[in-house]
């Protein structure tokens, strides 16, 4: 009887409504952890909705912020990029040259896919993001084909793995002779309008091809068919939502597939096998005819303001970034702080520690590349959808890359706080150099010195390191960390009441 009442004592000292909460007890839990649960995360929804009313409020012209909207919301996408990075690099502890990569496959495929599905008529403007349907059969059946491409080249590998236990040198000269295959079948190819049957790699690529573009000419009718029975008030927002979770998804597909092969690699290893995958995207994006190729990509942008000569039904897509990039940092930060995100610091701790305890580093190291991948994809799916136009190079180069390891180490290393500062202050500093560079009421000289943008930036970076070498942070939050509070103390086993 004593140990029974000890047990309900115990659980009935948990404070459910503690910011963070706890974990309920085992077994149904009781209505106060529920209520709990929601009045502890009744601040996202409302912050969520600020957003959302800032957004409309600020929609327009003559609006007081209606010519800075374009600066928040890059603003915003660069907090975005620089938390799901801050999971990556500072969290898990790796050292990621690749993230614009990541983004870039966000913008083109839900780019692709917005120019050419999403009107339900190309040629009436207002039906510009009805399409619903059509946009989601185009990223199902890419992602199909897609994972049949997956599972073709893991079986190569997995048989080049296992080719290991005939002879431990053989998985690289077979490697190494696959690779001359592909090249050989793919150039020799071209010579000819239909590639003979000896062509294996050839005619499975084209084959695939073939069953893609049949299942879209069978469903896509049938998929307008759909978008038509949907309530017009719900069409456009149901069609950005597919748009950001195709473009997140695939870039998390993205995510693990660099993440499988590489992340047993450490330092600066990982930092280039990773800043390779990112150049090779840039590569096929560039080459990519219907994806623009060197030119980019040109989409019909969310606008902030009904405009009667090139859309008359306005988009406001400023709420979604704002609602969007608190998404992202509660989502980073719940995971950061979870029993889930303490295995994942302790691979950034000490891995070696980490994988003696039973914790999996790879497993960990890849759930970190693919949710971060997976918010970095989001980044890229409202860039091209703000912006309007892409460019590989120009928007998803090498130097974008090391501007978010730059945000994030001057935010500081595993600070979630420290990288929306830094991303914000970065993604501010050209837009306030350029306005001075233009102000009239300010010297001459001092307008000259301003337009020399980089110098100023560099310098900016460089005495932020100087005076906070381990960041603006160094670590710290700005706000309670998610926590467990301790039991309090249990009554004596013979204790009688």
């Amino acid at each position: 009887m004593g140990a029974r009442l000890s047990k309900k004592s115990e659980i009935s000292s948990i404070d459910y409504s503690s910011p963070g909460g706890n974990v309920p007890p085992p077994g149904k839990p009781p209505r106060s952890w529920w209520a709990g649960t929601l009045a502890g995360n009744g601040r996202i929804v409302a912050v969520i909705a600020v957003a959302a009313w800032l957004g409309y409020m600020m929609e327009g012209p003559d609006s007081w912020a209606g010519a800075q909207s374009r600066m928040f919301m890059l603003m915003a996408i660069g907090v975005i990029m620089a938390v799901s990075l801050q999971l990556i690099n500072g969290v898990c502890g790796q050292f990621s040259l690749g993230h614009a990569g990541f983004m870039a496959v966000g913008a083109y495929i839900s780019g692709y896919a917005s120019l050419t599905y999403n009107a339900l008529d190309p040629g009436d403007l207002s039906t510009r993001y009805q399409n619903v349907a059509q946009v989601a059969l185009y990223l199902v059946t890419l992602a199909l084909v897609v994972t049949l491409v997956g599972a073709i080249l893991g079986a190569v590998f997995l048989a080049i793995r296992q080719s290991r236990h005939l002879w431990r040198n053989l998985p690289p000269i077979l490697m190494l002779v696959i690779l001359a295959w592909f090249t050989w079948d793919f150039s020799a190819a071209f010579d000819f309008e239909k590639a003979p049957s000896y062509f294996i790699w050839t005619n499975i690529i084209r084959g695939l091809g073939t069953l893609f573009h049949a299942m879209l000419d069978h469903g896509m009718p049938h998929a307008r068919a759909i978008s038509l029975l949907l309530p017009v008030v719900i069409r456009r927002p149901l069609c950005f939502i597919v748009l950001l979770i195709g473009g997140g998804s695939f870039a998390a597909a993205a995510g693990l597939l660099v993440g499988l092969p590489t992340l047993r690699l450490r330092g600066d290893y990982l930092a280039i096998a990773t800043l390779g995958f990112a150049q090779i995207l840039i590569v096929i994006f560039t080459n990519s005819t219907p994806l623009g190729g060197a030119t980019g990509l040109s989409v019909a942008p969310f606008a902030n303001s009904a405009n009667p000569d090139r859309d008359p039904v306005a988009h406001y897509i400023f709420p979604w970034i704002m609602a969007l990039m608190v998404i992202t940092i509660v989502a980073v930060w719940r995971i950061a702080y979870s029993p889930k995100g303490r295995m994942i610091r302790a691979v950034s701790e000490d891995e070696v520690a980490a994988s003696a305890v039973g914790i999996s580093t790879t497993r960990q190291k890849v759930t970190a590349f693919v949710v971060g991948a997976f918010f970095a994809g989001v980044g890229g799916t409202l860039y091209v959808h703000s912006e309007g136009y892409v460019n590989a190079e120009q928007s998803f180069g090498i130097n974008q890359s090391l501007l978010y390891v730059v945000m994030v180490t001057l935010g500081g290393l595993g600070s979630i706080s420290g990288a929306i500062v830094a991303g914000a202050i970065l993604t501010m500093l050209p837009f306030l150099f350029r306005q001075l560079a233009s102000d009239q009421q300010i010297p001459s000289w001092l307008q000259n010195v301003f337009e020399h943008q980089l110098a100023l930036f560099a310098l900016v970076l460089i005495v932020m390191m100087l005076l906070r070498p381990r960041g603006l942070l160094g670590g710290r939050e700005l706000w309670w960390r998610r926590r467990n509070r301790n039991l309090q103390a249990a009554p004596a086993a013979g204790a009688t009441v």
